[in-house]
């Protein structure tokens, strides 16, 4: 985590979004280590898996 505020610093960046697939656990991680001069979004990337002809298959 202090490389990722440390380079979003060096950018002059003021808010960052962290994600992982099918998972919102990227704000334990985040967890009491945000500090006060950088805003940190969590998100989460979401597999949707759709049905045709061919089978199921990921979007």
């Amino acid at each position: 985590m202090d490389e990722i505020v440390a380079a979003a610093r060096r950018e002059g960046l003021h808010f960052i979004a962290t994600s992982d697939h099918n998972t919102s656990s990227t704000g334990v991680t985040w967890r009491g280590n945000v500090p006060t001069d950088l805003l940190v979004i969590n998100a989460e990337e979401v597999t949707t898996r759709s049905t045709s002809s061919a089978g199921p298959t990921a979007r």
